[in-house]
């Protein structure tokens, strides 16, 4: 018998001042030493049920929930006879507190480690990974910074509380003559910079490498981070991540959408002040042309000053 089973946990980081980052992480009875996590009771939304299961496991409720998409784990098991798929999903969070009251019925021992020392303590592999995706996400400068806030649909505050979340990646990407590499819409005659939505189970680099693959066909590696934008639109709350990344390789074949395709998107290589002359043109009447002209007044800085501050 296959059986689906979904938990929400939290990997909790501990940030003082200039000292190095610390993990909790939790030896449970059953002898695995893991992060904090359990399932959905009544009326909680996720969110809600990774604060709980920390605060029922390890007594911590002074948090601060990250600026960061979750992290998807997936994984079966067997057990009594039946076979598990697993899926549990993190939210990253930090904390001043290192105080930690365990429950005794569920845990045995608890540990604040460092990196290095939670890497060699997690049981799993895949809690590990996990761990790393973590890591290269609080390590990255600026990956929290909020870009902007765009709200051209004027979506309340209270509406604005019931609509999902969609995050997004897009990227700044410049080639080896620096050169900005943008998507041309001939149809709609407007540029715009490479992304899309994160799909599930991916984390927001995977999204990235993806995406750039898919629209521009180029491998990239990462450069910076410039930070976020929340788009509010009608149904749902964008949260697009925007990177500036170089491209590695040669340009492959693109890999587009049926829609992309029908549009007429084409790779173009632009300079910068080129091609924020070109936005400037545009009556910004849309979450995306406004997106698209914040990133390249942001990325313009960088390629300045080799710094986004």
């Amino acid at each position: 018998m296959s059986i689906k089973d979904k938990s929400y946990g939290v990997i909790l980081v501990l940030r003082r001042n200039k000292d190095e980052d610390k993990f909790l992480i939790l030896h449970q009875t059953e002898g695995h030493w893991g992060f904090p996590k359990g399932h959905l009771e009544v009326g909680e939304n996720p969110y809600e049920a990774a604060l709980r299961e920390l605060k029922e496991e390890a007594g911590i409720s002074d948090i601060k929930l990250a600026d960061l998409p979750s992290l998807i784990e997936k994984y079966s098991f067997e057990k009594n006879g039946n076979h598990y798929d697993k899926v549990v999903e993190y939210f990253i969070a930090f904390t001043k507190n290192d105080e930690v009251t365990i429950q005794e019925s569920e845990i045995q021992n608890y540990k604040w480690a460092t990196y290095e020392e939670a890497l060699d303590t997690l049981t799993f592999n895949e809690a590990k990974e996990f761990l790393k995706i973590a890591k290269k996400y609080i390590d990255l400068k600026g990956i929290s910074h909020e870009l902007a806030v765009i709200n051209l649909k004027g979506v309340s505050p209270e509406d604005s509380d019931k609509l999902p979340i969609v995050y997004k990646a897009k990227a700044v990407v410049i080639n080896s003559d620096n050169k900005i590499i943008l998507i041309n819409v001939v149809s709609k005659n407007k540029i715009s910079i490479p992304g899309g939505k994160m799909e599930y189970g991916e984390n927001i680099y995977e999204t990235l490498a993806r995406e750039c693959k898919e629209e521009i066909g180029y491998n990239i590696s990462i450069a910076t981070s410039l930070g976020y934008a929340k788009l509010y639109r009608k149904k749902y709350i964008s949260v697009t991540f925007v990177f500036i990344v170089n491209t590695v390789g040669e340009q492959s074949t693109l890999s587009l959408m049926e829609d992309e395709i029908f549009e007429g998107h084409e790779v173009v290589h632009k300079d910068i002040d080129e091609a924020l002359e070109e936005i400037n043109n545009y009556i910004i009447d849309n979450p995306i042309s406004a997106l698209t002209q914040i990133a390249l007044k942001e990325a313009k800085k960088y390629i300045n000053y080799g710094t986004t501050k």
